[in-house]
């Protein structure tokens, strides 16, 4: 379909971010580069858990910071006590601090910084219209600057919504490749897809994708928020999308986030379409938004890869990483039949490659991992051998894993569990209570500063709670209805610690964002008893609660 030349030309690539980002994501994919941020700061990434940035990104073009970031969160008086400022700033100082993120600052201290910011709620709109619309300007300002006259797109997580869309919309001329990592088919589907895996299929994913459906409605109504349930999305600008440009599609089985299936699904639906050529590369490993960085396999293929498609497509690359990574077009093409005996084979050679890589995290010689894998190569059902031996070999590693849920891994987790705090803020505001307060502050720096060290204040945070409520015996011997609080209190503390922390995959953070919840509920429940001397009015606020709990457990 398309003319292929020996001739490698250089390009320049516009980058569109995910969400809760500024465009200091992009230095997760420029190798190490120094990037110079329209704010005048220089930035780099240095990469996490042993790994470097992906070097995939030529000759970026940042172009206008989009329309729902602020960098400017402190601008006035007001933000500075204002609570909510605090949160989302500390969130995305932590995040770019926590994965390897540095920059140097601008001489100009009024142009803000990258490093961290502030939504504006009322633009955000994962690939509608304020989105369509900021990739625009970013694209109006390459046409002004460009230095090649080929251009990239690339999108990750709600970048590749509105990378999709605004393309569709616009067309850009230049344009020779798309690439989108995490891609959105639509946030309905991204939304049901998350509430089927945390709540599983059925009432509870219906009843929470509603509530989620009428909270935007209700929020977009009042301009508070940009999304709207019935506008643009990938799939219903599919007809639009420009003819013969290849479209890369990245994703993983671990992404919880969006959930491999929606990125599946928009792949198929461009690729049946007939009109572009579309490439599926799927990571085994790695969780969203951290594709560069969760597995090195993962890692080493995603670059490999990309390069790969670079030289295909006659673009400038890496021909060391591109000869790596030829194996991968066949096998990610969609063209080819997924079950043909070159795309078997060269999914023996990846798990192949998993289980050498496991086997010598657990320090076995080469020597002897070598014979193990000649002894596998000749049983008759080695590839079932194999993934065997992976998820053994990968078994011993769980208890680390379960560790992510209190670091950067499973960032989205944290950013839940951090916004339930409100309700022991509320509770110790309200009746004025230090300790309470103290409890919400150490609970939202363990959470929205995701250092190992601090998940101690979250500890202190949890013992405080439960003496705070037992210091009340009197009131609750007097009162026994006021235990339910205290033991649904319990009941959700230990289902964290011995359910919801041994599967994170399966459950995330909602158990403990319960305990969140119901412990604040005990915590206001005490002190509203406390609070009121009319001894009649407790009987009947008492009574009132025993009633509704009865209720409930018919």
């Amino acid at each position: 379909m398309f003319e292929k030349t020996e001739r490698y030309k250089p390009f320049d690539t516009i980058f569109y971010q995910g969400a809760n980002c500024t465009q200091s994501q992009v230095v997760h994919y420029t190798g190490g580069k120094r990037i110079h941020a329209t704010t005048g700061e220089w930035m780099w990434g240095v990469g996490i858990n042993g790994l470097k940035p992906l070097n995939v990104i030529y000759n970026v073009h940042l172009g206008p910071e989009i329309a729902d970031v602020n960098l400017h969160p402190f601008s006035t008086y007001y933000d500075y006590i204002n609570p909510m400022k605090w949160l989302y700033t500390s969130i995305s100082w932590s995040k770019n601090y926590f994965t390897g993120v540095n920059t140097i600052p601008s001489m100009n201290r009024n142009s803000g910084s990258v490093y961290y910011h502030s939504p504006n709620p009322s633009q955000i709109s994962y690939g509608q219209e304020s989105d369509i619309e900021s990739h625009h300007r970013k694209y109006l300002s390459w046409k002004n600057q460009m230095k090649n006259d080929g251009l990239v797109l690339y999108g990750v997580s709600r970048g590749t919504a509105a990378t999709f869309c605004a393309f569709a919309k616009y067309k850009y001329p230049e344009v020779k490749l798309v690439i989108l990592e995490g891609a959105i088919d639509s946030m309905e589907n991204v939304i049901k897809n998350m509430a089927n895996h945390y709540l599983g299929k059925g009432v509870m994913s219906d009843i929470a994708v509603s509530s989620m459906r009428r909270s935007a409605n209700f929020l977009t109504r009042y301009g508070l928020f940009g999304y709207k349930d019935e506008s643009d999305s990938p799939l219903s600008m599919l007809d639009n999308f420009p003819e013969n440009v290849p479209v890369i599609f990245i994703t993983s089985e671990l992404d919880r986030t969006v959930d491999s299936k929606s990125t599946e699904n928009i792949a198929k639906n461009l690729h049946q379409r007939g009109k572009n050529d579309v490439y599926l590369l799927k990571l085994k490993n790695s969780r969203h938004p951290f594709y560069p960085y969760d597995n090195k396999q993962d890692h080493d293929q995603y670059e490999t890869f990309i390069h790969a498609i670079y030289k295909e497509y006659g673009l400038d690359h890496d021909s060391k990483l591109a000869e790596n990574g030829r194996h991968l077009l066949e096998s990610c093409n969609l063209k080819n039949p997924p079950n043909s005996l070159e795309t078997k084979l060269n999914h023996d050679s990846n798990d192949r490659d998993i289980l050498s890589t496991n086997l010598e995290k657990l320090n076995i010689s080469g020597e002897n991992i070598n014979n193990i894998l000649l002894v596998i190569d000749k049983m008759p059902s080695h590839s079932k051998v194999y993934k065997a031996l992976i998820y053994l070999s990968e078994y011993k590693n769980k208890s680390s894993m379960c560790e992510k849920h209190y670091i950067h891994s499973d960032y989205i987790a944290e950013y839940f569990c951090t916004l339930t705090n409100i309700g022991f803020f509320a509770v110790g505001i309200y009746y004025q209570d230090y300790l309470i307060v103290s409890i919400a502050l150490f609970s939202t720096l363990s959470h929205a500063i995701p250092l190992r060290r601090l998940n101690e204040l979250d500890k202190i945070a949890a013992v405080s709670t439960f003496i705070n409520v037992l210091s009340n015996y009197q009131l609750l011997s007097q009162y026994p209805s006021t235990l339910i609080f205290g033991i649904a209190t319990f009941i959700f503390g230990v289902l964290d610690q011995w359910v919801g922390r041994k599967d994170l995959d399966k459950y995330g953070s909602f158990f403990h964002c319960a305990w969140h919840l119901t412990a604040a509920f005990a915590l206001f429940n005490c002190k509203q008893l406390l609070s009121n001397t009319d001894e009649n009015d407790l009987e009947m606020i008492s009574s009132c609660m025993l009633d509704t709990c009865t209720q409930i457990m018919k």
